[in-house]
C-alpha cells in the first residue's frame, strides 16, 4: 500500500470525498482492509469505502497539525498509543486527533470470541467448545503476559532514557521457541534481553536513574492491561497467530489473520470513539 506525505493528506481526502462520509487518517501502510473493517465496525451506518494510510505516527501528527480548521467534513487522525500509557504521557492537544486505547491497533483486534469465530470457519465440523478447548485462550494469554509485561517495562525504560538502543523492533524470532502448540516466549532469552536493555540504559544514564525510572514505570504498569503495554503488531499478535495456526489449523498469512479478526472487531474496545465522532 502506498503512503502519502502529511501535506498531501487533505488533497487525498478531497479526492475520496464521494466514497467516504468521514475522512480517517491512520499511521499504517500495510493492511488497508483491516482498517476498513475496523472503521466500519466503529461507525456503523456511516459510508466508509477507503481509509487514508499516511505511514508513521510522526506523519499523522504533522498532517493533523496542518489541518486544524473546520472544513465542513468530519475527520479523524488516528495514532497508536505506543509507550504513552506506560510513560504517563497525555495525547497532544490537537483538534481531530484520536489516540487508540491500545499500544497499537493490532492489540485491539485480539479477543477470544473473534478467535473462536475464525476457528469455526477454519474447522467447519468443530463446535465452539472444541475450538475453545484447542485454543485454551486464557492459559495462552497468561503465558504471553508473563514474558511480555516485564520485557516491555524494560523497553519503556530504555525508550525513555536512551533512544540509541533497539527495543520494539528487536526481532521476536530471537526470543521464542517453537513446539507443537505454536511458538512460546523463551524465559531465559527474555531475562537476557531485559538485562541487556537495562544495562544499555545504565551505561547511558546511570544506575540510580534507571532504577528510579524502572520503579515508576513498573508502578504505572500495575494498573494497565497488556494491550496498553506491549506491541500487538510486533509481539502479541504474532505469538497468538503462531499458536492459533498450530492449534486450529489456520492456513492464511498473518495479514489475512488481521483482516479476519477485524471483521469481528468489538467497538467496545474503543469506547470513546463514537463520542469523539459526535463532537466533530
Amino acid at each position: 500500500m502506498v503512503s502519502y506525505s502529511p501535506r498531501a493528506a487533505k488533497a487525498l481526502a478531497l479526492l475520496k470525498r464521494h466514497y467516504n462520509d468521514v475522512d480517517i487518517f491512520v499511521e499504517d501502510t500495510g493492511n488497508h482492509n483491516m482498517w476498513l473493517f475496523i472503521a466500519r465496525r466503529l461507525l456503523p451506518g456511516v459510508k466508509i469505502d477507503s481509509v487514508n494510510m499516511l505511514g508513521g505516527r510522526d506523519k499523522v501528527l504533522q498532517a493533523c497539525k496542518l489541518d486544524q480548521y473546520d472544513t465542513g467534513r468530519r475527520k479523524l487522525y488516528i495514532i497508536d498509543g505506543d509507550f504513552d500509557f506506560l510513560l504517563g504521557r497525555r495525547k497532544q492537544a490537537l483538534k481531530f486527533l484520536y489516540r487508540l486505547r491500545g499500544y497499537c491497533v493490532e492489540n485491539l483486534l485480539v479477543s477470544e470470541s473473534a478467535l473462536i469465530q475464525i476457528g469455526l470457519e477454519t474447522n467447519p465440523t468443530h463446535s465452539e467448545a472444541q475450538i475453545a478447548s484447542r485454543l485454551a485462550y486464557q492459559v495462552l494469554m497468561e503465558e504471553i503476559e508473563r514474558g511480555l509485561r516485564p520485557l516491555f517495562i524494560a523497553y519503556a525504560v530504555c525508550y525513555c532514557l536512551s533512544n540509541a538502543t533497539q527495543t520494539v523492533k528487536y526481532a521476536l524470532s530471537k526470543l521464542i521457541v517453537h513446539d507443537t502448540s505454536g511458538a512460546k516466549l523463551d524465559a531465559p532469552k527474555i531475562r537476557v534481553r531485559i538485562f541487556s536493555v537495562l544495562r544499555a540504559a545504565r551505561v547511558a544514564t546511570g544506575r540510580s536513574v534507571v532504577r528510579a525510572c524502572h520503579n515508576d514505570i513498573s508502578q504505572r504498569a500495575t494498573g494497565l492491561p497488556l494491550s496498553q503495554i506491549a506491541s500487538g503488531k510486533d509481539y502479541l499478535l504474532p505469538l497468538i497467530f503462531f499458536s492459533f495456526r498450530a492449534r486450529c489449523g489456520y492456513k492464511g498469512s498473518i495479514e489475512n489473520f488481521k483482516v479476519a479478526l477485524a471483521r469481528s472487531f468489538d467497538p467496545g474496545q474503543e469506547p470513546y470513539f463514537a463520542r469523539r465522532m459526535r463532537h466533530l
